[in-house]
């Protein structure tokens, strides 16, 4: 069976593939999770949108390949696993390949109260007439 040769799952457009073998039931039946679409900050480039951004569809899309691992047996809370692959992805995917480089911290964008074109609940004042009895 041809399995994408980076994630193991089905093949995806445009990523190289291989030959593998499986036991019936056990092939692959869906692409990688390596693959993901990433919602971006429009306010501060390189971030990924923050959950107000989100909320308010406020986002740009792009399609990433993110290697992750989580290190099961660190103690000191160093993650040597995900330092090993980024050593990985920057010696074999130079940086003009920016699918590699998925953004990592997020935006922190706060919408300025004078760009808000939403109403407010500010009162505003009107004019009545009020009959004022005469002594």
């Amino acid at each position: 069976m041809q399995i994408d040769a980076l994630g193991g799952g089905l093949p995806k457009s445009g990523q190289p593939t291989r030959s593998e073998y499986f036991i019936k039931g056990t092939e692959p039946t869906g692409q990688s999770a390596i693959y993901q679409t990433l919602k971006l900050s429009k306010h501060q480039q390189g971030k990924l949108a923050d959950s107000s951004e989100i909320s308010a569809g406020d986002y740009d899309t792009k399609d990433y390949v993110v290697f992750s691992m989580n290190d099961p047996i660190s103690t000191d809370g160093k993650n040597r696993w995900q330092d090993g692959i980024n050593a990985w992805i920057k010696q074999t995917y130079a940086a003009d390949h920016p699918e590699y480089y998925p953004p990592t911290n997020t935006s922190d964008y706060q919408e300025s109260s004078n760009n808000n074109s939403s109403p407010t609940d500010t009162p505003t004042p009107t004019l009545s007439l009020t009959p004022t009895p005469t002594p």
